[in-house]
């Protein structure tokens, strides 16, 4: 606010000195002085059109990003931790430790794959790679784009106590870890874990006992990335390629790279694979 009125002040300096100047410079004739005077209106005006389009502007944009650079970033990360799969360090409890064996995959139907850890995904406990790849960017973007702002108050586990690494790490790693679980050989995909018969169940994950055809509460079966329309039922997706959510790995996997390459080198040549 201080700033606008030093520079409407400044504004009105300005053309009242212009005006002076002009109306000493000027005989006495109507014509000249009634030009002269049209001239340092307009002037003014001019001067006042460019402060309300363009440094006001400029002013309400820098208290914007002064004010974002004030805000608490903790609650998208407080979220995060509160869906973690593997171990949940809300309940301090593991969970869906079995996960999974793989269906509709011709040469690999049954087997068993680890795929435990990421995030629960949209108030159930079904996992997707899409979403949680897109996370794990936004991540890693966010703290590349602004990494003074981010605190250390959690360890990697997600539980509290600082570990020297920014919380935003430590989650953006917790979803790169089970990504690479979800391609655990080159050009081997899986898009998720479970299905809607997650539905069944309401409570605490730890808790978790639906059933997937091997006991309440066991093993989940994972789904891989197909260019094919594909479901267990009569209801089938629309699938008609892999380009999408194998360019979400390598997005991910390409930034991670670059990000932890200073930190953790081994990680970060793991993920460049």
């Amino acid at each position: 606010m201080r700033i606008s009125w030093i520079l409407i002040i400044i504004i009105l300096l300005l053309g009242a000195s212009l005006v002076s100047s002009l109306l000493l410079s000027v005989s006495e004739a109507g014509t000249e002085l009634y030009i002269t005077q049209s001239a340092c209106v307009l002037a003014i005006i001019l001067l006042i059109v460019f402060y309300r389009s363009v440094m006001k502007p400029i002013r309400n944009i820098t208290n914007g990003i002064d004010l974002l650079r004030e805000q608490d970033f903790s609650s998208p990360l407080n979220y995060l931790r509160q869906q973690r799969c593997g171990y949940n360090p809300v309940h301090d409890a593991e969970c869906h430790q079995h996960d999974g064996f793989v269906v509709l995959h011709d040469s690999l139907d049954g087997e068993h794959f680890d795929v435990r850890g990421g995030w629960h995904d949209a108030s159930d406990y079904l996992q997707y790679l899409p979403t949680s790849a897109n996370t794990v960017y936004q991540l890693l973007f966010a703290y590349r784009e602004n990494p003074g702002v981010w605190a250390d108050e959690y360890d990697a586990a997600g539980r509290p106590g600082a570990n020297g690494v920014a919380d935003i790490l430590d989650e953006a790693r917790w979803g790169l870890e089970w990504m690479m679980r979800m391609n655990p050989r080159p050009g081997l995909y899986f898009n998720q874990i479970a299905d809607d018969r997650d539905h069944r169940f309401v409570g605490v994950p730890q808790a978790d006992n639906s059933d997937y055809g091997r006991g309440g509460g066991k093993d989940r079966p994972i789904y891989p990335v197909s260019g094919k329309p594909y479901g267990l039922e009569k209801y089938k997706n629309r699938s008609n390629g892999e380009a999408s959510s194998v360019a979400k790995f390598a997005s991910a996997f390409a930034l991670g790279a670059q990000l932890y390459a200073e930190t953790d080198a081994k990680f970060a040549e793991e993920l460049g694979r």
